[in-house]
């Protein structure tokens, strides 16, 4: 790149390499600073939480996870940041698989609470249940395959080990259920 180019246009460029790749089954490195996937700059979403290119061939992808957050903090935006954390490292996981026919990854539907209760984990916080979802685009005529079983195990380790916990300062726990 250029020395006067902006992070977003290395953020395009980057997302275009990987659009690129997906479609290709190789990976390409749209500067010499980018190694491997974890060197892309984030975010890969965009404004609304999409990633690549919407399809009719798609998977819709449903999780549950009990959310433990402050008990001076409002719950509500909480989901919609997780599940932009969330996206972003799934996006990885599925970008790292050569099988892939992945063309594309949305928050959509909207994470909602469900207003169940749970019991916290954290001392000093409130617990909520709440019931997440992404929609993982395909190829037209490509089969599913895992995509949906990599997604879900992508959010689960991600919850186990804490990866998401910086999504939103009022969130003091995630766990997968």
């Amino acid at each position: 790149l250029d020395e006067g180019s902006s992070i977003a246009d290395e953020q395009q460029i980057a997302k275009e390499g990987i659009q690129t790749g997906i479609k290709n089954g190789d990976y390409l490195i749209a500067n010499d600073s980018i190694q491997s996937i974890r060197d892309i700059p984030l975010p890969l979403t965009d404004e609304n939480g999409l990633f690549g290119t919407e399809t009719a061939n798609k998977i819709e992808v449903k999780y549950a996870y009990e959310l433990d957050y402050s008990a001076s903090g409002d719950p509500q935006p909480i989901p919609s940041d997780l599940e932009l954390a969330m996206n972003e490292e799934v996006i990885r996981s599925l970008m790292a698989s050569s099988n892939s026919s992945v063309v594309g990854l949305s928050v959509s539907p909207e994470d909602k609470i469900l207003g169940l209760p749970c019991r916290p984990r954290t001392p000093g916080s409130l617990c909520t249940v709440v019931e997440g979802s992404m929609t993982i685009f395909l190829e037209e005529g490509a089969m599913s395959g895992y995509e949906d079983v990599l997604a879900l195990e992508t959010i689960q380790l991600g919850m186990d080990t804490d990866a998401f916990i910086l999504a939103n300062d009022n969130i003091n726990d995630v766990r997968y259920v």
